[in-house]
């Protein structure tokens, strides 16, 4: 993430997708700040830095520049940099550590409506899991239980 703080010139396209990221997912709590080479946020009209954030806030935006970097140094298929094609797969520990309730409620439907080509697997306490997940894609693991999933793989085509 320090590099996307950072900024310059050869993270434009990162930075760039990260920022039409964090405007979906994080829309109406935090909006990304107007600079083209370093990543701000405007909070109620105050220009705020990404160390500045709450805790539950600085972590999301520290995973979610991890993930905009990663898929740009290793996708072909990049092009202008629209977050809705990142495909792969997440694994996240603590979703809900340090978030606002609001935030905990709407997060997971906004990171599934922003990137709908990756599976989430995430981690929760069991009062604040059962808001984050509609109970039709949640598949709740307890202490001492294993369910029985069944996995259907599908071949992918390449994207043209």
């Amino acid at each position: 993430m320090e590099v996307l703080l950072d900024g310059g010139t050869q993270m434009s396209g990162p930075l760039n997708t990260l920022k039409q990221l964090l405007a979906a997912v994080l829309t109406g709590d935090l909006s990304p700040g107007s600079h083209a080479e370093r990543l701000t946020f405007d909070q109620d009209g105050t220009e705020v830095e990404a160390l500045e954030l709450p805790d539950g806030f600085r972590s999301t935006v520290a995973w979610l520049a991890d993930l905009c970097a990663a898929w740009h140094e290793t996708s072909e298929e990049v092009g202008d940099g629209d977050p809705a094609r990142i495909r792969g797969i997440v694994l996240l520990d603590e979703i809900d550590l340090h978030l606002h309730p609001s935030l905990q409620r709407s997060l997971v439907p906004r990171l599934r409506a922003a990137l709908p080509q990756v599976q989430f697997f995430v981690t929760t306490f069991p009062l604040t899991g059962r808001t984050l997940m509609s109970a039709a894609r949640t598949i709740p693991f307890t202490a001492g239980s294993v369910p029985t999933v069944n996995v259907h793989c599908r071949p992918t085509t390449p994207a043209t």
